[in-house]
């Protein structure tokens, strides 16, 4: 078992780096067999956390990086998951404001004193709605094709497959692998289903009225339909994507 002096998560990072080197395998060779981006190796190499998706895609990724070049990865997993702990303690400032004693009829103080709690209680409600905005190596999407799916509803209600048939409903969204992929889906703020979708395996998740997010480990080996749209592949291989589907309310007067 390895003995690992890692104190940062650069240290942790070149430690990584220098075992890769002394296998004599490369990044891309990884990428290859693992799909997964050799940007994200790169971060992981580098100890630069801020680049990597979140803690749980990151831990597993190591994983999959170690697993490829025979190494145990539990030594290595206990220190990222205690470096991972201490960065994200640190990487998140909150705002501190030093007020005075105020004396009686310093009318001034108090005004000065309350601008500064209330820009500080400003400064926290900005970070936490930036941090709840972040995603993951975006690029043009499907998403912005998703927002835009609100068509007129016919005339006459279009009759309903019948129990059995191959269409997808309304309020329903169709994926399926091509190859393993870890699928996320929440709904109203609340997770709903983390699973890793095996190749060939198909997967429905209902949208609610409010819509849902859904995040890909892999949004190239993922076919997606929404409605009769196909929007496959929603993503290129390797990319960890985050998706935020709507849902097209129905107008008064139709028939469900």
């Amino acid at each position: 078992m390895k003995d690992l002096r890692a104190q940062t998560p650069e240290q942790l990072g070149r430690e990584l780096k220098a075992l890769r080197e002394a296998r004599g395998v490369t990044l891309e060779s990884i990428a290859a067999k693992t799909k997964i981006s050799v940007y994200t190796l790169q971060s992981l190499e580098a100890g630069a956390f801020s680049r990597l998706p979140g803690a749980v895609f990151a831990r597993m990724f190591l994983r999959q990086y170690l697993s490829f070049m025979g190494e145990e990865p539990e030594p290595w997993v206990a220190t990222f998951d205690a470096l991972w702990r201490r960065w994200e303690a640190s990487s998140q400032p909150v705002p501190t404001v030093s007020v005075e004693e105020v004396k009686p009829k310093t009318w001034v103080r108090w005004v000065l004193g309350f601008l500064l709690v209330g820009a500080a209680m400003a400064v926290v409600f900005w970070l936490q709605k930036h941090e709840n905005l972040q995603v993951a190596d975006m690029e043009p999407t499907p998403r912005a094709l998703l927002q835009q799916l609100a068509p007129t509803p016919p005339p006459t209600p279009t009759p309903q497959e019948p129990s059995g048939g191959s269409g997808t409903p309304a309020s329903s969204l169709l994926l399926e692998a091509r190859r393993l992929c870890w699928v996320e889906w929440a709904a109203e703020g609340k997770p709903l289903l983390r699973q890793l979708l095996p190749a060939g395996q198909r997967l429905t998740l209902e949208v609610p009225e409010k819509g849902g997010e859904l995040l890909l480990g892999d949004a190239g080996a993922v076919s997606l339909r929404f409605r009769e749209h196909d929007l496959s592949p929603p993503g290129r291989d390797g990319q960890v994507l985050r998706l935020a589907v709507p849902w097209v309310a129905k107008e008064k007067g139709e028939n469900p």
